[in-house]
């Protein structure tokens, strides 16, 4: 309370609605009283005028101080007739007014108001007003044509607009005269009132039979020889009208027919009526089935497991469930479709995952099983043992391993991993056995052969040595040989390889035999001939011919044997 001067004062800092009351002032016997009203819903943010052209969407919005505050939408003074065209919307303190199609009727003066506070503003509409068949232009003083009217022709039974542009807008008080009388607004003026000249029409393109699944969307389409020609549209000799279960479009010439939600109740005939002409197809519904079903499917831990089946249709809606339970995408589940095909797969699979997964398509469904085994280190069941074979003969070194799947299997040779695909080298697996086949073979070949396989869970490997064999050689020859009658005979020449090696003696191309005077030797990889008393017969031609499976070698000599005269003739050499 403040008093200055002749002046008192009552101030309020803050107002609150429990403010709100009767207030009086008292001086002696002197008294003044008055009623003190708090609204709460004060405009915050005013309407504006707004101009928006002819069947668009106008939206006139203001604010409130108050977010649940009430107020009245008002048209030059009169309540707002709400309808589905015009609607109103609050969103907090924001209080909109939309209308979605406006129209010349809906032009004025808009108010919202909240008790004693309200705001105002214009709304304008530009463009052509009219009505079905007529175009009504309004005309004020000063206003001139600016495009005149055009001569037309039309087509029967079609809407008709006679357009004429202004100098100004949205004028009034115009006159539509035909041959000196005044036409009087209706909702259709006929043809023959306004002078027009029918057009045959034809049907262009016929509807044709659709085949549809249920739940899905069928569309029949009629082209016309005219645009925007009224259409009916007929089922079981019944007019359609749209609805949630049909619609109707229309784009110049071309009219279509959408069945939604198709179903088994609205298989039939459909007709398209255009004037006396008409035209029909079939909706054919069809149901989804499974024309593939799931197999059941066995993994070890850490795969990828994967169920697939095929339906009647392509790309249609399905869902997978696990147990009974809607299965959704994302890093363990993904489902592909490709066309007909549908997939689901299972990443990195556990034990967990081992249960009954069901596919559903429409009214169909089918059901597999995963088992998820333990995952198992690989181990060697059968180890190679070692070998010896013969140049350009074939090796084969094999095992049998066992463990989870995948297996990695390489072979190694002096640290190098042999190459897959070689010709020389040729790697199989039947089952759990695996083959490294060595062909013509070389005696670069032997070595130490390794195994390594591995899986996700470990490693082994197993080792066998292959010795190769080549044919043998004369690494040291035989000697020539001076003896005389009576005297002991020693030949002596020593070969590179012993094992399988057979020795043959020939003396002038005939075998020579062990015999008590003739006595054969093959130890250590040396070669003797020995006679014990030579005679003049011994002379001659001696031939040492060494062999295994690999190839043969030849080693000579001549004997000379004194008392009878003949050419000492040495050859050391060998052949194969």
């Amino acid at each position: 309370m403040v008093a200055k001067g002749s002046k008192q004062r009552l101030v309020f800092n803050r107002t609150f609605a429990s403010d709100e009351g009767h207030y009086k002032l008292v001086v002696g016997r002197a008294d003044t009283s008055c009623r003190f009203t708090v609204q709460s819903g004060a405009i915050k943010k005013p309407l504006r005028d707004l101009v928006v052209a002819d069947s668009q969407t106008a939206m006139l919005e203001c604010e409130v101080a108050n977010p649940s505050a009430e107020g009245k939408w008002l048209k030059d003074g009169q309540p707002v007739d709400f309808n589905e065209n015009v609607t109103s919307e609050v969103n907090g303190t924001v209080r909109r007014l939309v209308i979605i199609i406006t129209k010349a009727t809906d032009i004025g003066e808009y108010t919202y108001q909240v008790a004693t506070s309200k705001t105002s503003a214009t709304l304008k509409v530009e463009g052509r007003f009219t009505t079905p068949g007529l175009t009504m232009m309004f005309v004020s003083t000063a206003v001139k044509v600016k495009k005149t009217l055009k001569n037309q022709n039309v087509v029967q039974t079609q809407d008709i607009m006679f357009v004429l542009e202004l100098t100004h807008e949205n004028v009034r008080g115009a006159q539509w005269i035909k041959n000196g009388v005044e036409i009087q607004y209706s909702y259709t003026t006929n043809c023959k009132t306004l002078k027009c000249f029918p057009t045959a029409i034809k049907i262009l393109k016929k509807p044709k039979d659709v085949t549809s699944l249920l739940g899905a969307s069928a569309v029949f389409e009629l082209g016309l020889s005219e645009d925007d020609i009224p259409v009916t549209w007929m089922f079981n000799k019944k007019e359609l009208r749209p609805n949630e279960h049909y619609r109707m479009l229309t784009e110049k010439k071309t009219h279509k027919l959408i069945v939604q939600d198709v179903d088994n109740r609205k298989e039939g005939e459909y007709t398209a009526v255009v004037g006396h002409l008409q035209c029909s197809a079939r909706l054919i519904v069809e149901s989804l089935r499974v024309t593939k079903p799931l197999k059941s499917v066995k993994v070890p831990e850490t795969q990828v497991a994967t169920f697939e089946c095929e339906v009647s249709h392509f790309n249609v809606p399905s869902t997978w469930l696990k147990d009974g339970v809607e299965i959704e995408m994302s890093e363990k589940f993904r489902i592909v479709v490709q066309g007909k095909l549908h997939q689901l797969k299972i990443m990195n699979t556990s034990r967990d995952d081992s249960a009954e997964y069901t596919f559903v398509c429409g009214n169909d469904r089918v059901s597999a099983t995963l088992t998820v085994s333990q995952q198992c280190p690989p181990a060697f069941i059968s180890k190679p043992d070692p070998q010896t074979v013969y140049v350009g003969k074939r090796a084969m070194i094999q095992c049998v391993i066992t463990g989870s799947a995948p297996l990695n299997v390489v072979w190694v040779k002096d640290n190098q991993v042999l190459p897959k695909g070689a010709t020389h080298y040729q790697t199989s697996c039947e089952k759990n056995k695996h083959t490294l086949e060595i062909t013509d073979l070389e005696a670069a070949d032997g070595g130490l052969y390794i195994c390594g396989v591995s899986n996700s869970v470990g490693t082994a490997e197993c080792s066998a040595e292959l010795r190769v064999i080549d044919k043998p050689n004369f690494v040291k020859p035989l000697d020539p040989v001076a003896a005389v009658v009576g005297a002991p005979l020693h030949l002596e020449c020593q070969v590179d390889e012993d094992m399988g090696v057979t020795v043959t003696w020939t003396r002038d191309g005939r075998k020579v035999h062990q015999s008590p005077d003739c006595k054969l030797s093959f130890e250590d990889k040396t070669v003797t001939l020995d006679i014990l008393k030579i005679t003049l017969k011994d002379c001659g031609h001696f031939v040492c011919t060494v062999t295994n499976e690999a190839g043969s070698a030849k080693c000579s000599t001549w004997v000379k044997v004194q008392g009878k005269s003949f050419l000492v003739d040495f050859h050391g050499f060998c052949s194969i």
